[in-house]
């Protein structure tokens, strides 16, 4: 009924219909076209043609304006001097649009700018990426934006160098942010136990860490007490947690087990990295992964320990798994990833550098059930992966989307690219 009614709005509007003495002729009315339909149509273009599409008719921009569409675009400034009479900003300040994500990389802050009053109240996600910024900029640039819902504060070395404990016996943030749901603090080395506890504490409904890459370059002591310290928090918090991250963080099996001991912690996404060998007693990656069996998304890169019996621990335990991502675990071989067929609900698979991986391991793994679920599949890498198991991946994998065979120099030719 509902597609009857847009049908019959489109007919009634699509046409305007011009009469004189002698003549009946009729012209497209193109601003007419139902909202709905607009929309739809936009969604097929690029950002730019969208941009130049909302400067026909108020209909059209009123349809540009579409949430979801302002949602995908990203402001991003990039190494400038970040100052309201200065580029891009100048221009940016007289703009009617306003900006859900904003990205700031290789910026120095220094005087107060009115860019944030005037743009914070949209922003949903805020990005610093090696940024020169200090903990009295990021209060008072965060007081402007009761709606931030993703904070990603990454490799900002100066943040946590400049923050001393003794300050904070006297300074208050006095900022409470109640939707937001991410902090990201990737790519940090140097932040503290005092540094953290007042980052989670401004988001009283964290649901989402990330932690990757971090404590790389400290001495072991340090890391041990900082993974413990994170791992109170997500002890404190297992109740609201969901997403957590800690791909690159090298992590023991004491931290494991200490996850996997957390008693109603479920999460839905999960990446780690696995350093040390599996011990054969008290195994803590495989107690986690029995453990989260409602997750959805795994990622596993460069977990150099990962072996066959974890995987299929994995196929085993996590039925609902969509995301699967194995990138360089080379201890993975055919047998481990022949166990990969029963998780039939796979959007994403990355087998990218697993070099023990034969034909025998994709046909077993990959190519056993239908995998119209598949909509990205990483390759790349796999030298031992024949032309044959190459085509059947036109064969199997119907609605991919991303297809990486980088670096698949024995499996690619001229038939197997006619086929794909």
């Amino acid at each position: 009924m509902a597609l009857a009614r847009l049908v019959e709005r489109i007919e009634r509007t699509l046409y305007v219909h011009y009469e004189d003495s002698f003549v009946y002729f009729f012209e497209p009315n193109f601003e007419a076209l139902p909202p709905e339909l607009l929309i739809h149509l936009f969604k097929y273009l690029n950002p730019s043609d969208r941009s130049a599409a909302a400067l026909v008719c108020r209909s059209w921009y009123d349809a540009f304006r579409y949430i979801k569409f302002q949602r995908a675009v990203r402001l991003h400034i990039h190494d400038i001097e970040f100052v309201d009479n200065g580029h891009p900003l100048k221009g940016l300040m007289t703009s009617f649009r306003y900006f859900t994500d904003v990205c700031i990389t290789k910026v120095v802050f220094g005087n107060k700018s009115e860019f944030w009053s005037e743009f914070g109240d949209g922003i949903e996600e805020l990005t610093f990426d090696n940024c020169v910024i200090w903990k009295h900029k990021l209060a008072s640039i965060l007081k402007y934006m009761p709606r931030l819902q993703r904070l990603n504060l990454f490799n900002c070395p100066d943040l946590f160098k400049a923050w001393k404990l003794i300050e904070n016996t006297t300074v208050t943030w006095n900022l409470v942010m109640p939707e937001l749901k991410h902090l990201s603090l990737a790519r940090n080395n140097r932040f503290l136990d005092f540094h953290f506890d007042y980052l989670v504490q401004l988001a009283p409904n964290l649901d989402s860490l990330d932690v990757s890459e971090c404590f790389s370059s400290i001495e072991a002591r340090q890391r041990v007490l900082m993974l413990n310290h994170i791992l109170e928090f997500v002890r404190t918090s297992r109740d609201r947690l969901r997403h957590l991250f800690l791909c690159g963080t090298p992590i023991d099996n004491v931290f494991l087990r200490g996850l996997a001991d957390i008693r109603d912690l479920s999460l839905r996404s999960l990446g780690l990295m696995v350093c040390e060998k599996i011990p054969t007693s008290e195994p803590g990656i495989i107690d986690l992964l029995r453990a989260q069996t409602a997750l959805t998304h795994l990622d596993l890169s460069k977990s150099l320990a990962l072996n066959d019996y974890a995987l299929i621990q994995i196929s085993r335990s996590i039925p609902q798994l969509e995301t699967l991502i194995l990138n360089r675990c080379w201890m993975i071989t055919d047998y481990g990833i022949t166990a990969i067929k029963s998780l039939v609900r796979l959007r994403h698979i990355d087998l990218t550098n697993c070099e023990r991986i034969t034909d025998a391991g994709l046909v077993g793994g990959l190519f056993t059930h239908n995998r119209r679920n598949v909509r990205k599949l990483y390759l790349g890498l796999l030298t031992n992966m024949s032309d044959a198991a190459l085509t059947k991946v036109s064969f199997e994998f119907c609605d991919l989307v991303v297809l990486d065979l980088g670096g698949c120099s024995n499996s690619i030719n001229d038939l197997s690219i006619q086929y794909i």
